[in-house]
């Protein structure tokens, strides 16, 4: 997506404020959720000029929304799961631990005495 002017006598990539400006714009859609190979889609239509970018964008960002939409509701479950679980062993988890490494924690059933084979 960048391409650099070449190298310096050092060996450093040398670059135009082209690829400078493409630096932004990458780092802008990214910001944005967009992936890697989405940008490289909105560069081949910016580089069509019969196409409009700004329906692709308007697509790409579209998606972008779906998959942070869909991540929150992930984060959210994750988070439900965490309130229930120290709801439910609150007093496993505020009172002192055993230094008896062989231990199960007391929210782990331990095949030893529970029964439930092992």
């Amino acid at each position: 997506l960048i391409y650099s002017l070449g190298r310096s006598r050092a060996g450093y990539r040398l670059f135009d404020e082209h690829a400078l400006w493409c630096v932004e714009v990458i780092a802008t859609l990214r910001g944005l959720g967009l992936t890697e190979a989405e940008i490289r889609q909105l560069a081949a239509t910016c580089d069509d000029s019969a196409r409009p970018v700004g329906p692709q964008l308007a697509e790409l960002l579209a998606r972008s929304r779906t998959r942070i939409e869909d991540r929150i509701r992930d984060l959210d479950e994750q988070r439900r799961r965490i309130d229930e679980f120290e709801h439910h062993h609150h007093d496993a988890l505020t009172r002192a631990t055993s230094h008896d490494r062989a231990a199960a924690p007391p929210w782990v059933p331990d095949p030893r005495t529970c029964g439930c084979g092992a």
